[in-house]
């Protein structure tokens, strides 16, 4: 098992006034709102890797593991008032990860697209053209 950082980012954001993206932790934990104005938005999110994906981050089955995005209003708490989720799926990440492993890297990169056709958030299955994962 090989300790890892993910470095989730993206400058492809929709313009949605008021409208915020977190990293969701476990069920309703939501890590580092940030308000989709600032233009990028960047996750750290430690996982652990041996052909299959662990953490706290990590959701979903064996070979179906993902992290959620939350999108959504900021809340009187701090908290995104939760109107869809994406799902960053990593099991196209598996290649970049060993790689890193190989090469005894601690971090990947994944580069996502986080707009869709109609200029809204992206509320889907994040694979194949809207994520483009590499060791760093």
């Amino acid at each position: 098992m090989t300790d890892l950082t993910l470095h989730i980012t993206s400058s492809s954001l929709p313009s949605n006034p008021g409208l915020c993206v977190a990293l969701q932790k476990g069920r309703d934990e939501h890590i580092g709102v940030t308000d989709v104005s600032a233009g990028r938005v960047s996750f750290d999110v430690p996982v652990s890797f041996d052909g299959d994906w662990r953490g706290p981050f990590v959701q979903g089955p064996k070979r179906e593991r993902f992290v959620y995005l939350v999108w959504g209003p900021r809340t009187e708490s701090g908290l995104v008032g939760q109107v869809g989720r994406t799902k960053v799926m990593l099991e196209q990440a598996v290649a970049a990860a060993e790689e890193a492993v190989a090469k005894g890297r601690e971090s990947l990169v994944g580069e996502l697209d986080l707009v869709d056709p109609k200029g809204k958030p992206r509320l889907a299955r994040l694979k194949d053209e809207s994520v483009t994962w590499s060791a760093a």
